[in-house]
């Protein structure tokens, strides 16, 4: 993973603080080579929560991705 960065098995997650849409949220996460977070598996949204719980003092809101299946 890049520096900054955390891993969670093979995949790289990274918290910004700023405040953005969720279109321009995605958009800051293309222009760093990624995706809003998507979750696979219960360990990890623990980890991605984890993340969150340590940028921000108090409880916050952050975008993650989604994938409609059905589409």
């Amino acid at each position: 993973c890049p520096s900054g960065w955390s891993r969670y098995g093979s995949r790289c997650f990274i918290v910004y603080t700023h405040r953005l849409s969720m279109a321009d949220a995605e958009s800051n996460c293309v222009t760093h080579h990624g995706n809003l977070a998507s979750i696979h598996n219960q360990g990890e949204q623990s980890f991605i929560s984890g993340l969150i719980h340590k940028k921000f003092q108090r409880n916050e809101y952050a975008w993650i991705g989604l994938y409609d299946a059905i589409q």
